[in-house]
């Protein structure tokens, strides 16, 4: 069989009997190695040096060398091979050159630059062309979930995409098709538009992506890839996306130290889907919604390790039952290997902040974070929160308003605020809160930071008001119904208004039952037994309250981790049942897991048991160590450390301590439970300055505890009354 004419004859070994690349028998360089081995083979190389004739003459020099060929033939491919080699080396070189310097069909857009580094793109929903309607859903999310780990682009998030739908009047969740993702890049300055499509190839699937310029809407890269069947579709996936991060500029070094997209998320499409959709109703304030599709997903796959770390977040955010955020905590952080980088250590950051309580962990993390995507605002947002707790507040601050300035989400407003009252910074919170309502118009978490900074200027009827315009916005949403209830309950108990108090307190109960939520439901039922013991110093009625609660909520059908031992504790301690409190605190040590002893609460349940049983020292002691371990905190424990103080015969320490509790501003107090102690320390403050002799602080502190409870109920005007005579004989005295 001899060359055909035209080809070119670039070697030959003995006569000619097979030509490699024509004859089927031969078309391998090993098989032509076996075929030499039992007589002359004739080698015949067609057309010019290249890739694939070097990679046949590179497998011929291997093999013959161990068969113990050496001879002239032989000798005579070595030469082509240094050819051939020789002539790799230059296309290769000349390749990467190309590349590099955007040159020609293989130059990347960052090198030509039609595009930045770090430039924003924003991927559109992708367009289904299949009878599947749930499809295009999934490959949308793994394929934005591929292309966010790209160092070289960012991409708008979901949240960021919300936010601009919201300033144009959209809702949030709206499909994002080409014409929509073309207004918002113009409106947010994005560089690029990512479009694609699924579609039926016979009995397999064709995934196509374009990139395309925002400002022209000039085609710049147009990409598709096949998948045999729907197994093969996050595969199909994953290539695509990885070619396109290539041929805008990522090194190919980079993008293969990436795993293949099944392995960092799900395999599952469905799984996906779901996902998905569960951000977008977490982006829409419906967290609800949220935890249950979130919930779905890990059902369908339970090592989706993404969707635990999130489920984990949700229920944080809801102030779901302990064992539950635990579980999900724990379930990212177990599979975390299962992750991309960044993830990863949001996963690791979130279990030792939940879990392990290991704030050097938790910083550490968040900090890695940062080092793969600068701009993420979740890393930016929840390092803030980390540093507020630790008492580092302008790094908090400045790592917020970073992303605020990258495109905020709510959070990052709630934790501005949040710090700004922290600090005493009223005027400053004012503007951010108008700032948060600009960029997220309606949603239902700006009340909160309304209500923060009226609580912080002691202001609780208009607290109270945005309290009920958000139970009121929000009649179906029981997380929000427990939230509003049991902060109206909180902000009318503080005002002296027990009986509202309770019907606020037995609603919020409800809506706990309907999240399904029994520790939540009776940690609010035990709330009014505080005001039972604190202010009408009623202790078998707080007695009864707290068993009442628990007959209907027995501690033996919940979780351990699920069970409110530090408000059953402190309500018991209140109660005088110092018994009760120890045998609790004790259980919740031997029953909790030990890594959540770790957790500076458990100093307030020294106290409150050190309290009971009449060791203010021992009380001080803990409650010191606990605000050492909560620096962020300006208000936590202080009033409670107020009172040991107090009962040691310490007054100077007790009055400062007092002080603190009544001045300092707390967005904290604003939570059920956060207000009890405000009346009694009040009034606690103007008796110990009318002993001192100090009418001038008597009055003062006298005056603020009956405007507070000017409206109070009945059964507590008695109390007034007696601060008024107190107040009048003081008005008599002589300087």
């Amino acid at each position: 069989m001899a060359p055909t004419s035209g080809h070119d004859a670039s070697g030959v070994l003995g006569a000619p009997s097979a030509l490699i690349g024509r004859d089927p028998e031969y078309s391998t360089a090993t098989t032509f190695l076996a075929a030499a081995a039992s007589g002359p083979v004739a080698l015949v190389l067609t057309g010019p040096v290249g890739i694939g004739k070097t990679a046949i003459l590179r497998t011929l020099l291997v093999g013959s060398r161990r068969r113990g060929y050496r001879t002239m033939e032989t000798r005579a491919v070595e030469a082509e091979a240094q050819l051939a080699f020789g002539g790799l080396a230059v296309v290769t070189g000349g390749y990467m050159g190309m590349r590099v310097m955007g040159i020609g069909p293989v130059g990347t857009l960052v090198a030509s630059g039609a595009l930045d580094r770090r430039d924003m793109l924003l991927v559109a929903d992708f367009e289904n062309r299949t009878g599947d309607s749930g499809l295009a859903t999934s490959i949308t999310e793994a394929f934005r979930i591929d292309l966010a780990q790209s160092p070289v682009v960012r991409l708008m998030d979901q949240s960021g995409i919300t936010q601009v739908l919201r300033r144009m009047n959209r809702e949030p969740g709206t499909r994002l098709d080409l014409a929509l993702a073309q207004e918002i890049a113009e409106r947010e300055g994005v560089k690029a538009v990512v479009v694609g499509d699924i579609g039926t190839l016979g009995r397999g699937y064709v995934v196509s992506a374009r990139l395309l310029s925002a400002a022209e809407g000039t085609e710049l890269v147009a990409l598709r890839e096949t998948a045999g069947d729907d197994a093969g579709i996050i595969g199909a996936v994953d290539r695509l996306s990885k070619s396109l991060r290539e041929r805008i500029g990522e090194s190919l070094r980079s993008i293969r130290a990436n795993d293949p997209l099944d392995k960092v998320t799900t395999g599952s499409l469905a799984a996906l889907k779901r996902y998905g959709d569960a951000l977008k109703a977490e982006e829409r304030g419906d967290l609800e919604r949220a935890e249950a599709l979130l919930e779905e997903t890990v059902t369908i796959d339970t090592a989706f390790a993404m969707a635990h770390r999130k489920l984990a977040v949700v229920r944080s955010n809801m102030g779901a039952p302990r064992l539950s955020i635990v579980q999900a905590a724990s379930a990212a952080y177990r599979f975390r290997d299962r992750l991309p980088a960044f993830e990863r250590y949001l996963a690791t950051a979130f279990y030792h902040d939940q879990v392990a309580f290991d704030q050097a962990q938790v910083v550490s993390a968040y900090r890695s974070a940062l080092d793969v995507a600068p701009e993420s605002r979740t890393a930016l947002n929840n390092l803030a929160i980390r540093l507020q707790v630790m008492g580092q507040m302008a790094e908090a601050e400045s790592l917020l308003e970073r992303a605020i300035a990258g495109g905020p989400v709510t959070q990052n407003f709630d934790n501005l605020v949040w710090g700004q009252l922290v600090q005493g910074r009223l005027e400053d919170a004012e503007r951010s809160i108008e700032r948060y309502v600009a960029t997220f118009p309606g949603n239902p978490y700006v009340a909160f930071g309304r209500a923060w900074i009226e609580v912080a200027r002691h202001d609780y009827d208009a607290a109270a008001q945005h309290m009920q315009a958000l139970s009121d916005q929000n009649a179906g949403s029981p997380n929000w119904q427990r939230w509003a209830r049991g902060s109206l309950a909180d902000l009318d108990e503080v005002r002296g208004r027990l009986r509202s108090a309770e019907d606020h307190s037995r609603a919020a109960v409800e809506a706990a039952i309907q999240e399904g939520s029994p520790g939540v439901a009776l940690g609010l039922a035990i709330m009014p037994a505080i005001h039972q013991a604190l202010y009408l110093d009623d202790r078998a009625a707080a007695l009864r309250t707290i068993e009442a609660a628990l007959r209907r909520f027995p501690l033996s059908r919940m979780d351990a981790l699920d069970r409110p031992y530090d408000g059953l504790i402190t309500a018991y301690a209140a109660a005088g049942r110092a018994d009760r409190a120890r045998t609790l605190k004790t259980e919740f040590e031997t029953t909790v897991e030990p890594a959540l002893r770790a957790f500076p609460e458990r100093r307030v349940r020294e106290a409150a048991v050190a309290e009971a049983e009449g060791r203010p020292g021992d009380a001080i002691t803990a409650l010191k160590a606990y605000r050492a371990e909560v620096p962020g905190c300006p208000t936590c424990g202080v009033a409670q450390l107020g009172r040991a103080y107090d009962a040691a015969g310490n007054p100077d320490s007790a009055l400062a301590a007092y002080e603190q509790a009544v001045t300092a501003p707390d967005p904290s107090q604003t939570f059920p439970g956060g207000l009890q102690a405000m009346p009694p320390t009040l009034k606690r403050l103007g008796e110990l300055y009318e002993q001192r002799g100090n009418r001038e602080k008597a009055l003062e502190y006298y005056g603020r505890f009956v405007d507070l409870w000017t409206d109070a109920d009945p059964e507590l005007q008695p109390i007034v009354r007696d601060v008024k005579r107190r107040m009048a004989r003081l008005a008599g005295e002589k300087p």
